[in-house]
């Protein structure tokens, strides 16, 4: 059986030409093998609109800890919307995020649209 602890905070700030965020997440994972699995996460953004157009950034950052477990992963999120309508949102973003311990990376591309019922 497994039991898990999250502690969070979180919030945002509109300075009028951009809006930040933050967040931040410790969780703890105990096991009944007696065990131990400790993750702290970090993520940090923007948004900054301009006219139709809305660009996003963000950077985030996990480390892990456990027993056999050590992993720190970063990952960066650029991303642009652009208002179709007052429902209907086109939207570009491009995600890269490595694994540090590893040689692990993973590069995602996305576009689509999207539209508010």
């Amino acid at each position: 059986m497994f039991h898990t602890k999250n502690t969070a905070i979180g919030g945002n700030y509109d300075f009028g030409v951009a809006k930040a965020f933050v967040a931040y997440n410790r969780a703890n994972q105990d096991t009944s093998l007696s065990t131990s699995v400790k993750s702290n996460e970090l993520s940090i953004g923007t948004r900054v609109p301009m006219g139709a157009t809305t660009l996003v950034a963000q950077f985030a950052q996990s480390k892990t800890t456990g027993q056999t477990i050590n992993t720190k992963n970063q990952s960066l999120g650029l991303s642009a919307e652009y208002t179709l309508s007052k429902r209907t949102t086109a939207y570009a973003g491009f995600n890269k995020t490595n694994l540090k311990d590893s040689t692990t990376k993973n590069d995602v591309f996305g576009l689509g649209v999207r539209h508010s019922f």
